[in-house]
């Protein structure tokens, strides 16, 4: 029997978390509400977490990544390691993991993420680490004929043995075979080089019409602007919003629990100690929830100012610039534009 590795599943408030970084694509689709997107990310991600507490590793690997289709966030990443390591693939485990703490977040707890590390360190032995240079940085990258997610310059887990990698870009391709053993590092560099494709057609001129210095004008720009801080700007604070009011119900739920005499100084149980967790993320969530509506009201404000102002000619506009600021003064958002 595997032996179990040194991670804990995350808790219903980040799983709120996680629900509200899938609102995005609320916003741009227009077909679901934001707390309808939420809640179905959560159910979701319950159900997964309820295939692995009966040892459903394929059901709850099924889930998982439909999720991570959805988002890539680190706490999907480290439960999609636990159910590949459950199911034997240990270089799919200890890829995701190494994608869990690059990408953690900074109010996960101490004790969390020094466990994913623990975690990782406890795969090491049983894979190879290839550490992947290409020289051009819009090169797709291909692992034994499956495509990588990955930079110009990566490191991926892979099986001990044989494996083959192919970068391709813009008509050049590069390949190179690597045997790797369990616990090394295999070094490989990509030089990409000139397929025998025949050479492009030369670029024909663009219209006077078209010609870059007939783009759009400073006006559509600040509406274009606007408008996408104030959509983005609301899905992050209905986001986030969702995510606080989900924590202050965990953080009611522990204080039912702790009772009328309060948790001692410093707190030992874990009733405890979840319940400051809970207070903590709230504040947090609610602090970016106000973010995001702040930012949704500079983008209002921004295209309104764009609609309302009288329009001038194009050799008049183009001697002045659309900007934008957005700053910080105490716990104030404030907001200062330039047409």
């Amino acid at each position: 029997m595997r032996p179990p590795l040194p991670w804990n599943r995350l808790t219903l408030c980040r799983l709120s978390l996680l629900g509200s970084l899938l609102l995005a694509p609320v916003v741009a689709a227009a077909q679901q509400t934001a707390d309808e997107r939420a809640t179905s990310a959560r159910s979701e991600y319950r159900r997964a977490h309820e295939a692995a507490r009966r040892s459903d590793w394929p059901e709850a690997r099924r889930i998982l990544r439909e999720l991570w289709t959805k988002s890539k966030t680190y706490d999907v990443a480290a439960s999609l390691s636990e159910a590949e390591y459950a199911l034997g693939n240990a270089a799919a485990a200890a890829r995701y993991m190494d994608y869990a703490l690059s990408h953690v977040t900074p109010n996960e707890s101490a004790a969390t993420v020094e466990n994913m590390k623990a975690a990782l360190a406890q795969l090491r032995p049983q894979v190879a680490l290839l550490e992947l240079s290409v020289d051009d940085p819009d090169a797709s990258i291909e692992l034994d004929g499956e495509p990588l997610e990955l930079g110009p310059e990566s490191r991926v887990f892979v099986e001990p043995g044989s494996h083959l990698i192919r970068a391709r870009a813009a008509g050049r391709t590069s390949a190179a075979t690597v045997d790797a053993s369990a616990g090394s590092v295999r070094t490989v560099r990509l030089q990409l080089r000139e397929s025998s494709a025949p050479a492009p057609r030369p670029a024909t001129p663009l219209p006077a019409s078209e010609a870059p210095g007939a783009g759009p004008r400073p006006r559509t720009i600040a509406l274009l602007i606007g408008g996408a801080l104030a959509l983005g700007g609301a899905a992050t604070g209905i986001g986030f919003g969702v995510a606080s009011n989900s924590c202050e119900r965990d953080a009611e739920r522990y204080r039912a629990r702790v009772g009328a005499s309060g948790c001692p100084s410093p707190a030992t149980s874990a009733d405890c100690g979840a319940l400051r967790d809970a207070v903590d993320s709230q504040r947090q969530q609610s602090r970016l929830a106000n973010v995001g509506y702040g930012v949704a009201a500079a983008g209002l404000v921004t295209a309104g100012v764009a609609l309302l102002w009288p329009a001038r000619s194009r050799t008049e506009s183009a001697a002045r610039s659309s900007s934008l600021e957005l700053r910080w003064a105490g716990d104030s958002l404030l907001l200062s534009s330039e047409f």
